[in-house]
């Protein structure tokens, strides 16, 4: 039984969504952080300086996560797709796909899928591939049961 597209993508959107809130949150609590450590600096504390650098590096995983988001955006769960192409969701013998970003385990009607890039090798392997063909990637085989 096919999980409709519709549902995979809401549930893509929502974890998505959930993480860049989570990631605000942290960006918030570390900056109150270093400007409220900062308003009286101790001296030879080296801590401060690293709360700024993952600040940054939280910030740029922010900017990461939102430009994700706008990929999700731009995919239309409408479409059917017939090769493995950019929201299609792909069902193969072992594990089933939906070409987004990447995500971790999703859990839609009680059915696993896994999120995954373009730029991911495993979609690279797979891309352009049509229902009952198969492809490898690190000496396992997978076979195409169904694309949509």
């Amino acid at each position: 039984m096919r999980i409709p597209k519709a549902q995979i993508f809401e549930a893509c959107k929502l974890k998505q969504e959930q993480i860049i809130s989570d990631f605000k949150t942290e960006i918030s609590n570390l900056k109150s952080e270093i400007y409220d450590r900062d308003v009286i600096p101790s001296q030879g504390d080296s801590s401060s300086s690293e709360r700024h650098q993952v600040l940054l590096r939280y910030e740029q995983e922010l900017e990461h996560l939102e430009q994700e988001l706008g990929v999700l955006d731009s995919i239309s769960d409408e479409k059917i797709c017939e090769t493995v192409e950019l929201g299609a969701v792909v069902i193969t013998d072992s594990l089933s796909f939906f070409v987004s970003i990447s995500a971790e385990e999703l859990n839609v009607n009680g059915g696993k899928i896994f999120g995954i890039s373009v730029q991911a090798p495993l979609y690279k392997a797979m891309k352009g591939k049509k229902k009952g063909d198969t492809f490898s990637i690190n000496q396992k085989q997978y076979e195409i049961l169904d694309v949509y």
